[in-house]
Order: structure tokens, then sequence, then C-alpha cells
């Protein structure tokens, strides 16, 4: 409870970022946001979610928590016990009681879930009231009932009881009046008590409703009917599943809502003093509505792929892909390929030792980055030092050499060998284990696309019935058992939460559909009438017929193939037409077919080559004369004379392969033109071989 003015605040919402006496002013001021100015944003969305300002207690409430005098010593020292005495909830979980044994210092251990729970309104017949229905019951004994239901209070003065005992009622009749002055769940809780003395036969139920009408960010303590409902006889159908329903004399506990905006306020009133709601479900984003979303943007991640593509870290980039894994063991893994333009490309051995390092830095000239590698970058020993830069395989052997320098783990000397490739640059920035590696060959691309369609995690749990003797020889259905479930981790759930990217990509690729004339998709209901669906717009006009449509308006548009169009023009599918591009990059890929769909292969063939059609006629014409099919027009311009696009296809691939072969021998071996054929033959007849042909047959 202490004076905003005291803490470091956020740019936009003005709320609390350092509660807490000890945070260093480093961690306070480090950004979080992925800008440079230090401006925190997560807690309201940047600047989206407007919150209320905190409101503050009373001079005498807040002296409690600041002052010096005997009572607010004794008070913090028994902060735990007051606030327990007025809590509303009690808390519930699978307590290990085992563990506190001996003289060790006392050790909470709370396996599983945490949840609060809420009881009935009265205690059952010769009962102690608890909790909340201390608000209600016998509250002309509540000061000592309060006192007397939780353990013993840590002395101010051991050697002055009376003195502890009167400092204590002092407290807990302030508190009382404090709370009744300003809380307003205290309040509604006071209105039961007084239906209760008027007729105490009345069976009435308390509904904590869970969804506001107001906004909060207009409304920072919500009014009484707002928060609750005082119900007679049966309740209805008319309950949110996160309102609370409090009962007249149930004897049972019920859990209420982690995600019920008074949650937080219901177990620590001496926190929230006036009730004032937690951060509720679906809060409205200023100036957008409900249904909208934000993506926002991580810190570190952000940061690294802003140096890497815009300030050009490894030279001129051409595109960046990224997925996050989410791990069962751990933080979650960012899996990074970039792909530098043709100029920045990777040639030789020196090219890789100017970006990639794979040895421990001096520590006398360099502490700093001796420190970080020996934190973040060492793994068990591996093989024995390779001066060659590629192995076996084909993979880039880094440079380890045998300097001297290593680093103690575990009470073992890690030499280079057990070092795993690092960016001196991007591990002094962000200080974290970041893995840098040399993609000379499709098998390391592949690597990471994998992660991309792997699917979300699973688990297979079973469920074992706990056997106290009572049923020596239970049934056992092992299919009824066994469960497989998708698995969510924490990191992952908070990932979601706050929308962050799991799949990035710079450029945009945008796929591109057709189909053949006629044969758009429709969307229609299942008792939708036949003219109806003919009439859609949004069935007659599809994005490829829009591409006819821009061509006929636009003469840049006249100039591309269909591919090409992204590179312009942007499709907008609420108004169903392209439009052209105002800013950004992107890559057009067009829908692969397999020859076996005929015309509409063809068809492929053809957008590749023809520019700026206006219509299917267009792409079937060639030299001024329509061809019938799009079969026809492929031969007409020569397109599948002698194979052509199929020997296309595979010199294309011969010449990758080739590039990539000449990379990952780098300067270690130089071969001719004729011993490049020979190679390619021999990959080639490899190839066949495994597929029970030979080039003997050709």
């Amino acid at each position: 409870m202490a004076d905003l003015n005291e803490h470091a605040t956020t740019t936009h919402c003005q709320n609390v970022v350092d509660v807490f006496k000890g945070i260093s002013s480093a961690e306070v001021n480090r950004p979080s946001s992925g800008n440079e100015e230090g401006d925190f944003s997560l807690c309201c969305y940047n600047g989206k979610v407007e919150l209320p300002d905190v409101r503050q207690p009373d001079d005498t409430y807040l002296e409690l928590f600041h002052g010096d005098s005997s009572m607010s010593k004794y008070f913090l020292k028994n902060f735990r016990r007051f606030n327990s005495m007025f809590s509303f909830t009690s808390m519930g979980g699978k307590i290990d009681h085992s563990i506190n044994k001996g003289n060790a210092p006392y050790t909470f251990r709370l396996s599983g879930e945490n949840y609060h729970c809420l009881g009935s309104l009265l205690p059952l017949q010769g009962s102690k009231p608890q909790f909340s229905q201390l608000y209600i019951y016998d509250t002309e004994n509540e000061v000592s009932n309060r006192q007397g239901v939780f353990g013993k209070y840590i002395f101010l003065d051991i050697d002055n009881k009376a003195k502890n005992d009167e400092l204590e009622m002092h407290i807990i009749n302030y508190l009382k009046k404090m709370l009744d002055s300003n809380n307003h769940l205290v309040q509604v809780y006071r209105m039961v008590r007084y239906c209760f003395e008027e007729n105490p036969q009345l069976d009435l139920k308390l509904r904590i409703i869970g969804t506001r009408q107001h906004d909060g960010r207009q409304y920072n303590l919500p009014s009484s009917s707002e928060v609750a409902a005082l119900i007679v006889g049966d309740i209805g159908d008319a309950v949110d599943n996160r309102d609370i329903i409090v009962t007249k004399q149930s004897g049972s506990l019920k859990r209420i809502s982690e995600l019920h905006p008074s949650y937080t306020p219901l177990q620590y009133p001496l926190f929230h003093p006036f009730g004032e709601d937690n951060y509720p479900v679906n809060i409205l984003h200023k100036n957008v509505s409900s249904s909208s979303t934000t993506a926002h943007k991580k810190v570190k991640l952000d940061a690294m792929i802003k140096l890497v593509n815009d300030k050009s870290l490894f030279g001129k980039v051409q595109a960046v892909i990224y997925m996050i894994e989410f791990q069962k063991r751990g933080l979650p893994h960012s899996h990074i390929c970039i792909f530098m333009h043709p100029c920045s490309k990777i040639h030789n051995p020196q090219d890789v030792d100017k970006f990639i390092s794979a040895e421990i830095p001096n520590k006398d000239s360099d502490p700093d980055l001796y420190k970080l590698v020996s934190d973040h970058m060492i793994h068990g020993p591996c093989g024995d030092a390779n001066p060659k830069s590629v192995d076996s395989q084909g993979f880039p052997v880094y440079k380890r050499r045998d300097n001297g320098q290593y680093v103690v783990k575990s009470d073992i000397m890690m030499d280079n060998r057990t070092i795993v490739p690092y960016n001196m640059t991007l591990l002094k920035q962000f200080q974290a284990h970041i893995n840098i590696k040399w993609c000379n060959q499709d098998g390391s691309i592949k690597y990471l696309f994998r992660y991309i369609n792997k699917g979300p995690d699973q688990a297979t749990i079973s469920l074992v019935q706990n056997n106290n003797g009572d049923n020596p020889d239970p049934t056992l259905d092992e299919i009824k058992a066994f469960y497989d479930c998708r698995y969510v981790s924490v990191c992952k759930a908070t990932w979601r939460i706050f929308s962050f990217d799991v799949h990035y990509r710079i450029p945009f690729v945008m796929r591109l559909a057709f189909h053949l004339p006629g044969e758009q998709q429709a969307i229609y209901g299942a008792n939708e009438d036949i003219e109806d669906i003919l009439n859609k717009t949004t069935n007659a006009s599809s994005m490829f017929t829009g591409w006819f449509e821009c061509n006929k308006n636009h003469d840049i548009a006249k100039t591309l193939t269909y591919a090409e169009f992204p590179t312009k023009y942007v499709w907008k599918k609420q108004l169903r037409k392209w439009e052209p591009r105002l800013r950004g990059f992107a890559i057009g890929r067009v829908h692969a077919v397999p020859p076996a769909f005929d015309e509409a292969y063809y068809l492929r063939i053809l957008l590749n080559k023809v520019r700026g059609p206006e219509c299917f006629e267009d792409i079937r014409t060639v030299d001024g004369v329509v061809c019938e099919t799009f079969q026809d027009a492929c031969y007409k311009r020569g397109l599948l004379d002698n194979d052509n696009e199929y020997i296309e296809a595979i010199e294309e691939a011969i010449y990758l392969d080739l590039i990539l072969f000449r990379k990952a021998l780098g300067n270690c071996l130089i071969l001719n033109e004729e011993q490049l054929k020979n190679l390619a033959l021999l990959e080639i007849e490899n190839f066949l071989n495994s597929n029970n042909s030979s080039l003997r047959r050709y």
C-alpha cells in the first residue's frame, strides 16, 4: 500500500512496476517491450487497455504499513494472521505435511493446483463460524471470534502479554470498522446479516456476479447491485458459469473461479481494502471492440530479429522464419532460419569464422564474454577437434583450437570441444543460450520446418484408483484408465494468452489459388436456394478472377505474372478485389498441382509465363491464336516439347545441389567441371538404384 510516486511507472497506464523493495534499479529500468526507451507495456497491452488509477486508502491505514509505531510493527509482524481473520475464502490444495520433521526451517510444499474455497453463509449447528461466516454469524462477539479462530500471534514484547493483547484488539477493531465503511464485499455480507436478523428462517442465497456491466476503465468500484444479488428460493438458470453462489447452510466448501473479478479481493481483503475488482475477463480495449485481438510482441526475440534483419548483423537478409517449440522440461525454444542475400552468402571457412565462434574466449582480455560462454554455451564433452571445414556428412566443423583456454563446470575442465557455436555480438547483447549454425545443405533447413508441422505436444496419462484395502481385487478397465491428451505447459499457455507469435516469417508468403473456368469454390448453407448461391458476390468473384479484373484497369499489373502479383498488389478479402500495395513486401506462391489433374496442371504452367491476361482466353492465346485447351497452349509455346518442363526442373535441382556441394567443400577440395558432372551422375545413379532403376535404362 505504498505511494505510487515512489515506484517506476509505465508510459501508458502509469501503473506500478516496482511494488517490492529490494529490486534493483537496473531491473526496473530494463526494457520489456523490445524498445530502447525502457517502457513497460505488457500490463496494459501498449496502451490498448486503460486501467483506472489505484485508489489510495486513508493515512491511518497507510501508517500501519509505513509507520514506526508499536502498533505498526505489531501489525506487520502478524500481517498474514490479520488478513486471514478478515478473509472471505480459504486456500485449498494438497499440502505435504510430512516434510516438516526435525529441527529444520519450516517448509510449505504444495502438490498440484492451488485454489480458493468459499463456505456457506452460516455454519452448521454446533460449529464455529469461519472466514466469510464471521461477517454474518454472532457479530456481537465478532472481534473475539476472529481472534480465536487463528493460531498464535507473534509477540512484539514477549514480557508484556497484556500489551500484545491490547494492540491485537485495537487493530482488529480498527480493521473491522475500516472494512465496514469502505469494502463493498463486506457491505454485501452485512446486508445478508440484516436479512437473517429480520427473518432467521429465510432461505437466502448470495450470488456474487462474475460479469460486470460497466467498463473497468471508467468505474474503479462497481456498485453493490452489480457485484451481488440476494435471491430467495430457487436460483434458476440465469447464472453465469463464473458466478459464485453462496447457499445458506450447506456445510460444504465451494471452489471459486480464478477468473472471477473478486477472486483476489475475497482472499486478500487487506491488500484490497475497497474490494476493487481484479483484472476481469474480456476487458475492452481503448477504442477497440471486445472481439478484436492484439498481437503483442516479445522482448528479446523481437529485438534479436530486428538486429539481424534491419541492422544486418550477418549481412543483407532476404527472408527470416522462426517457430516456437514448447518442451515439457523448461522454457520455450525459438528455432530461427535466416536466408541471406546472394551478396552476403558464406563461401569459405573464413566467412564462417567471422560470424560463428566455438572457442572459449580469453578470460583476461574479455572477462564478460568468458563468463557468458561458461554460463550459456557449454554442453557435455564431444569428439576430438577436427581441422576440416566439413565432416563426412557435409556439415560444417567449426574452428576449435587447442589454445589452453578452459572452463571448470562441476569440477570438470571443459575445453573448446564442449563449446556450442555462438555469435559474440548476440551473446553479449542478449545473454542467453543462442546456438548459431551455418545451414550449408537442405537437411539443415528441413530440421527447422519439421517443427512447424509436428503438431501440439501430447501426453498419455493413466488414472489409478486409490486402493485402501476395501476392494483388494478391483476390476481394471485398461482402455478407460488411459487418456491421450494434449499437453499445454505453463509457458505455452502464457504465450498464447498474450498473443505472442508462434510462427513468424519475413517476407510474407501468399498462397495464390487458381481454378479452371467456372470451377471456383462456392460457399453455401444447407437450405440455400441455388439461384441465391450463384448470385452471391463472394462466389462470383474469386482471387483468381480478381486478377483478371485488375489487369483490365492497371497498366503495371499487365507486366506481372500471377506469382509476381503480390509484390505490387494486395488482395482485399472483404472487397473481393486486388488493390495497389502501399507498403510492405510479399512473395506469391501458386498452388502446386500434380500432372494427373490434366488441364489444371497445364494452366499452372502457363500462369508462370503469361503476363497481364484479362480472361481465360488470353491465357490460351499464343501469337494471336486462341488454343482450344491449356495443354495445346503449352505445346504451342514449346513448354512441353521434348519434356522441356521436366528437364528445366531437373537442371534447376542439379544446379542447386552443385552450389550446396561446393559451399560444403569450401577450400578443402577443388573439382573441375568434368569431375562435378561425374559426381552428379553418381548421385543420380544412387537415387535411381534406390527406386529399382538405373541410368543404363536411359
